[in-house]
């Protein structure tokens, strides 16, 4: 059930977002170990954000999952996660958040039950 979500203020065309969503689920397969056709991600682009006052390029994102979500997991995930959004977006590692949800299974819905 991993959701990764990207709200951003970049302008993409469908190429880089679906390259982008690409690179964002075998990040969540590599580090959370998660099956891929659990995998959903949202990326949200050209949106009005501002960072410092600036609209220079920047992100807000989050990573929802159930399990896996700890220090070290989280600091590998935030690592390559600047690698990606620099090489893709053009977006320097100071000017993105991400925050990381663990979600207990009761909590979560899917297929018409939870998990």
């Amino acid at each position: 059930m991993p959701t990764f979500i990207v709200d951003t203020n970049v302008k993409l065309e469908d190429t880089q977002i679906q390259f982008l969503s690409t690179k964002l689920t075998d990040l969540v397969i590599e580090v959370l170990g998660k099956p891929k056709s659990y995998i959903a991600v949202k990326i949200s682009p050209g949106l009005n954000i501002t960072w410092g006052g600036t609209t220079d390029p920047c992100a807000l994102c989050n990573l929802i999952s159930l399990g896996q979500i700890n220090k070290e997991n989280n600091t590998k995930v935030s690592e390559k996660l600047a690698e990606i959004l620099k090489e893709i977006l053009d977006i320097e590692s100071n000017r993105y958040y991400i925050n990381f949800f663990d979600m207990e299974r009761e909590n979560v819905g899917y297929n018409g039950t939870v998990f």
